[in-house]
């Protein structure tokens, strides 16, 4: 008896297992920031992308400031309009003339308004170079 209720059990694991396995996944938007640049006039340009199976409705990106020793300069979000698959959009943003080595973090859908197919690829950290523009 024991080894027909052990059979039983691992039947009916290995069924749930595969049922787990097979069900689709829905189709869901997996927004990406693909690039970020330091721009001439104290703005950066950040590129975001829409690499997911569904179009990605309207969220907000936020933009931390921070200066060479790490210290938080400031904080605020930026409206990002809807973004259909396989789409990529530009966003600029002002951040100001920050020092070398300052940095900017930037993450879109920080409040997490949609679900993503991919919730770990939405921040990018952009290091202000020593360069003039």
């Amino acid at each position: 008896m024991f080894r027909f209720i052990c059979s039983a059990l691992i039947v009916a694991v290995s069924a749930a297992a595969s049922a787990n396995a097979q069900a689709p996944q829905p189709p869901r938007p997996d927004l990406t920031i693909v690039n970020a640049v330091k721009v001439p006039g104290g703005d950066v340009r950040v590129f975001i992308k829409n690499q997911g199976t569904a179009n990605a409705a309207a969220c907000k990106m936020s933009v931390k400031l921070f200066s060479p020793a790490g210290a938080l300069l400031g904080e605020r979000s930026v409206f990002v309009q809807p973004i259909a698959v396989g789409l990529t959009m530009s966003i600029s943003t002002p951040v100001g003339n920050l020092a070398p080595g300052s940095r900017v973090e930037l993450k879109v859908d920080f409040t997490n308004v949609l679900v993503e197919s991919n919730e770990l690829n939405n921040a990018r950290r952009l290091i202000i170079p020593n360069i003039p523009f």
